[in-house]
């Protein structure tokens, strides 16, 4: 069975969105708002994708739109504009989280929790960051990595319980750029690429969360950051990435195998579902 999911091309210009399906990918229905450094979370029948950037002009949006497995509908807006930000949960019990607001730095430390109809601001993150990996539900949540756009690039761990942030153990290789990261659970994520302090050039390290600690797992076949980040821990699918590809990756807990290449490159996109 070859990787099966969605993906959302965040573009300036162009909404087109890919379904992969029995080993290709195809178009299906686009995206109200082009965007790109977006965030997302749900199911391929029901998923969510918040915030982003606009270009031009160069905008944050707060702008939040619902996939129901055909078609795009406008939602509540996030309380605040915001780029590069973190999602978990479902579309009736979403959690949106950090972020970048614009300047000056650090990253946002703003947590928003959504009940499908409205948005309610939750107790704030102890570390503000921007381009964070996140995973689980909106009352069992974790954030690793981001950065305070700039600098520094973050090694911290954070988890939610539905109420606040308490810290968690530190990741191996500090890192950044992996809002599109929305693999598994609070307990059982991913941490996929992404871009290192040391920079410029993207990652091939991949790390693995048990809910206390980080284990090194097997590095994508080729550097990547920027990539769309779905699925489970041991079933997890990478796609798109910097510099802008069509790259499909699929990840089965210890092998990473190339699936299908989507049609159109990219990066700084988000995806939501399962390989199947």
């Amino acid at each position: 069975n070859e990787a099966e999911g969605q993906i959302w091309f965040n573009s300036t210009s162009d909404t087109f969105k890919s379904v992969v399906s029995s080993g290709a990918w195809s178009s299906s229905a686009p995206i109200t708002t082009g965007r790109y450094s977006t965030a997302s979370t749900g199911t391929q029948t029901a998923s969510l994708l918040m915030g982003g950037n606009l270009s031009p002009p160069v905008g944050y949006t707060a702008a939040v739109e619902q996939y129901n497995g055909t078609g795009w509908a406008n939602e509540t807006v996030i309380p605040t504009a915001i780029q590069q930000g973190a999602g978990a949960g479902t579309v009736t019990t979403a959690l949106f989280c950090a972020g970048f607001i614009g300047p000056p730095p650090p990253g946002s430390t703003g947590t928003f929790e959504y009940d499908g109809s409205s948005w309610t601001v939750s107790n704030v993150l102890a570390n503000g960051r921007t381009s964070a990996l996140s995973a689980g539900t909106q009352t069992a949540a974790m954030i690793a990595g981001g950065s305070e756009c700039p600098a520094p690039v973050k090694l911290s761990t954070e988890e939610y319980n539905g109420t606040s942030w308490t810290a968690g153990n530190d990741m191996g290789n500090s890192r950044y750029q992996m809002m599109g990261s929305n693999v598994g659970l609070q307990t059982a994520t991913l941490a996929i690429g992404g871009y290192g302090p040391a920079g410029p050039g993207s990652m091939a390290q991949v790390e693995s969360y048990d809910g206390t600690n980080w284990t090194a797992t097997t590095a994508l076949p080729t550097a990547d950051g920027n990539s769309a980040r779905y699925g489970i821990q041991t079933a997890a699918v990478a796609v798109g990435g910097s510099p802008s590809n069509t790259t499909s990756l699929q990840f089965d807990g210890t092998t990473w195998t190339a699936t299908p290449s989507v049609a159109t490159a990219r990066e700084e996109n988000s995806g939501s579902g399962t390989t199947t």
